[in-house]
């Protein structure tokens, strides 16, 4: 959440000063397709009874894209003009707007409530004003857009998955598409947007209370209750899901815990009881609904604690009529496990089938270190499985693993791969020198990918690839820009107290002419290192300015010229916010371990199937090895201990590949 209270500027803020009216209509009828209101129950001072009248009301005025919402009842629910059941008023409002469909476009913290004068009843509640988010003349085209985008997502769910499928499939999906919104708006009405589910499905952009809207919006259309919590002493909201045996929390935001890292996802927020979710780093007693019904009000199950999921640090995907996840390995963090799940809902149990292993390191350009955990990131497209490595990505094929893209050489030498997904017909993955700094998102079409079949040897060529750089730092803004043939730059003003993060993207077309693929076994499969690709040259007239918009436009004279636009907005954000927790769980957890140093001597045999060349055969047969799926030949130990220390372990491993990487 903002610094802004949650709860007092998008809830208590909400109560305007009342407007004196007399009209005193009733009820309109309730539509056919109103949601059943009684299970919202009593909302703080308001009798069930009012509460359910009140929100058809609100619902019906949304519904017809009214700005009143008429609460004079019928007797015996007349709502008296006290504070108390404004407040409880205001908080049905919310929970309306915030849940269904028809709320999409509507504004929160822009409501009056409207008095009417009895003297048999004194005064009471008659209506509630409030306002949308777009105009009149736009709210058609906009609300049929933002249906469109829920349907979209809507449809990708399938009905005969239970309810905890269900709410999985929609957690990964929003932990894939969206990202947390840093920026520092200069108004109140300007970051209003950022808590919107609106703004979210609009921008792909939004803070943990968008998020929340948005997953309710979601649950409602698979007939799964759910409710926006929040905390005012964290200034943080998430969600509570009601499933057959209780209440379970989920936090999608902390779950998305590298924003700008797609595809990197914890599962430490995802269907916990209270006593797991508090110790995933929410803190403080004063969780609460949008309704205003505490936590401690709510029946609260830990049944799901410790499904399939929980250990998985990467986008869970649906794959083979069960769920794919890759699983770090309980002994050796580099190790990742493709792990398939078959889910019963009746036992909450998962029958576990193994598809594949990897051992990874993903070492840091420039330096001797690298990271231990894996970070390889799955993604399906038309039933095939698609996996990212550090510096290449694969397709799973009838059990067999093959390299469909790899790094270029001038990619190779900068960046590592430490994200992936497939959003239509368009491959993504993130370019990053280490885990913690600047993203560059890059784009590949599928069909220059897809299918893919065993048959093939060689990796598509000229397949054209789109970069887009997004930089992110902590306390140091950093831009990174790639050649540029039109630029714009504007600079705005940071707060002294925030974090500093830069943005730039960029659009880079590259072509790649040649590039080398490698068939292996899916449970050995290692990074690809073969790959080559040459680009042609770029014509680069970039000027930027801090104050006004600048543009220059330079035309590639031949076709054979890559012509890259770059729009490079570079915006020192800042927030005063709380900021996604640190990543402390040994699932998620970065550590890096000083590499031999290379000045020491490396023996370069490496020659372990005895053709007299270093190459990924090489690597592929000790990882086998290490891994306990295949033996050395007796004279291959030797030229296995390139660290000669006596023992054949991952350093070698990782001095091996460092060899083959060397000779490309």
């Amino acid at each position: 959440m903002r610094q802004n209270e949650l709860t007092r500027r998008v809830m208590a803020s909400l109560l305007a000063a009342g407007l004196l009216f007399s009209h005193t209509a009733a009820f309109p009828a309730a539509a056919a397709d109103v949601p059943d209101f009684s299970r919202l129950g009593a909302v703080g001072t308001l009798t069930a009874a009012q509460t359910k009248a009140a929100a058809e009301s609100i619902y019906n005025a949304l519904q017809n894209h009214q700005n009143v919402a008429k609460l004079s009842t019928k007797s015996g629910e007349r709502i008296s003009a006290s504070t108390e059941n404004m407040d409880s008023l205001m908080n049905v409002y919310a929970t309306v707007i915030g849940g269904w469909d028809v709320g999409v476009l509507a504004i929160k913290n822009q409501i009056s409530t409207r008095i009417s004068s009895s003297y048999a009843y004194g005064s009471i509640l008659s209506g509630v004003n409030f306002q949308y988010l777009v105009s009149d003349s736009e709210y058609a085209s906009e609300y049929k857009s933002m249906i469109g985008k829920l349907d979209a997502i809507s449809e990708q769910v399938h009905d005969d998955w239970s309810p905890v499928e269900k709410a999985l499939f929609l957690h990964e999906y929003m932990a894939v598409h969206y990202n947390y919104d840093y920026t520092e708006y200069s108004t109140h009405d300007e970051e209003y947007y950022c808590h919107t589910a609106y703004n979210l499905l609009r921008t792909g952009k939004g803070v943990c209370e968008a998020y929340a809207w948005l997953l309710n919006l979601l649950l409602e259309r698979q007939g799964i209750e759910s409710y926006m919590m929040c905390s005012d002493s964290m200034l943080h909201a998430w969600n509570v899901v009601k499933l057959d045996e209780g209440w379970a929390h989920v936090d999608v935001t902390w779950d998305d815990c590298y924003q700008e890292h797609a595809g990197i996802v914890r599962h430490i927020g995802f269907l916990k009881g209270h006593d797991a979710f508090a110790a995933a780093e929410h803190t403080g007693d004063d969780w609460k609904l949008s309704t205003g019904t505490p936590e401690s009000e709510l029946k609260i199950t830990d049944k799901y604690d410790n499904g399939f999921w929980a250990s998985s640090t990467s986008a869970i995907q649906y794959y083979q009529d069960g769920w794919l996840a890759i699983i770090p390995d309980t002994k050796t963090s580099n190790i990742g496990w493709f792990n398939l799940y078959q889910y019963d809902a009746a036992s909450n149990a998962a029958k576990e089938t193994s598809l594949l292993s990897l051992c990874e390191y993903w070492t840091v350009p420039g330096k001797n270190s690298y990271y231990v955990s894996p970070y390889i990131v799955p993604a399906v497209y038309e039933g095939t499985l698609y996996y990212s490595t550090p510096t290449s990505i694969l397709a799973l094929v009838d059990g067999e693993s093959q390299w469909v893209y790899d790094l270029t050489d001038e990619q190779a030498q900068a960046y590592r791969i430490y994200g992936m997904y497939i959003d239509g017909d368009t491959l993504y993955y993130d370019l990053s020198a280490s885990l913690k700094d600047t993203v560059t998102e890059c784009s590949i079409p599928m069909k220059s990918i897809y299918p893919v079949t065993p048959a093939e040897t060689t990796a598509p060529t000229a397949a054209a690839t789109t970069t887009t750089a997004k930089a992110t730092t902590t306390a140091k803004a950093t831009t990174t820009t790639k050649a540029t043939t039109t630029t714009k730059a504007t600079t705005t003003k940071a707060t002294t107290t925030a974090k500093a993060t830069t943005t730039a993207k960029a659009t880079t077309t590259t072509k790649a002419t040649t590039t080398k693929a490698t068939t292996t076994k899916a449970t050995t499969t290692t990074k690809a290192t073969t790959a080559k690709a040459t680009t042609t040259k770029a014509t680069t007239t970039t000027k930027a300015t801090t104050t006004t918009k600048a543009t220059t436009t330079t035309k590639a004279t031949t076709t054979t010229k890559a012509t890259t636009t770059t729009k490079a907005t570079t915006t020192a954000k800042a927030t005063t916010t709380t900021t996604i927790p640190p990543q402390t769980t040994a699932a998620t957890t970065v550590q890096t371990t000083t590499m031999p140093p290379t000045t020491e001597p490396v023996p370069v045999s490496g020659d372990l199937d005895g053709d007299w060349v270093i190459t990924v055969s090489d690597v592929i047969t000790l990882n086998r090895y290490l891994l306990g799926a295949g033996t050395l030949p007796k004279e291959a130990y030797a030229s296995a201990d390139l660290l000669a220390d006596g023992v054949i372990d991952t350093y070698d491993l990782a001095l091996l590949k460092r060899a083959v990487l060397s000779q490309n």
